[in-house]
């Protein structure tokens, strides 16, 4: 599902990629959701939702706070 949603994202289809992502993390009921987040948070930025990404990328970093691509996201939103 992520490689769906970056394809959307990529031909500027946000919503569609973010509709995928969510239903991914409803899906996944355990393991390693931060990844998942970061991607929906990333494609926000993309969308211009700065409000959105930063909620998403801190429940990534809340799930995985060592995950230095949501680190660096949040550098950009806040700067």
């Amino acid at each position: 599902m992520y490689r769906a949603a970056r394809a959307f994202a990529q031909e500027g289809l946000y919503d569609e990629a973010i509709r995928i992502l969510d239903l991914a993390i409803e899906l996944k009921e355990s393991g390693d959701l931060s990844d998942l987040y970061a991607a929906r948070g990333e494609i926000l930025m993309m969308a211009g939702d700065s409000e959105e990404a930063e909620k998403s990328l801190n429940i990534a970093l809340e799930k995985n706070s060592l995950n230095p691509d949501v680190l660096e996201l949040l550098r950009h939103i806040r700067d």
